[in-house]
């Protein structure tokens, strides 16, 4: 549903604003919505390594990172969700077990009420020139599972 709903979006923006003129950039804040441009720049008739404009995601999907591959999808924000969840495990248990919980921010998450802590894990942008040595080499993907 959220790919076909970026489709229309895009769609609309395409023939609502560049009518006459080329996007040159997408800029997507998650990889199932840079799906969707995609889609709507394809039906359009952009094509890759001739007006294909810049396209962002965040996630690294399989999908995303087959995308970044082929030339269809600029970047995308990875995260790795193994240390993700790691973390989360960490956090909750000693939240359970009456400890204090690893945390790494204590000024940026102003909920209006309180200053939340927080522990924040760096994204990386991951692009032709990296998704190897971050999604291949980092063992989050396969050499397979990208090919198929």
């Amino acid at each position: 549903m959220v790919q076909e709903t970026a489709q229309q979006n895009c769609e609309n923006y395409l023939t609502g604003f560049y009518a006459d003129d080329k996007l040159d950039i997408c800029a997507s804040a998650f990889d199932g919505f840079a799906y969707g441009c995609k889609a709507a720049l394809e039906a359009a008739g952009y094509k890759v390594g001739e007006d294909w404009p810049l396209i962002t995601g965040q996630d690294a999907e399989l999908m995303a990172t087959k995308n970044i591959i082929s030339g269809y999808q600029t970047m995308s924000i990875y995260k790795d969700t193994r240390l993700l969840a790691e973390k989360c495990v960490k956090m909750v248990q000693a939240v359970l077990e009456g400890a204090e919980p690893e945390i790494n921010d204590t000024e940026q998450y102003n909920n209006g009420k309180i200053v939340v802590p927080s522990y924040l894990c760096t994204p990386v942008a991951v692009d032709q020139s990296n998704y190897k040595e971050i999604i291949v080499e980092g063992g989050y993907y396969t050499e397979d599972q990208l090919a198929q």
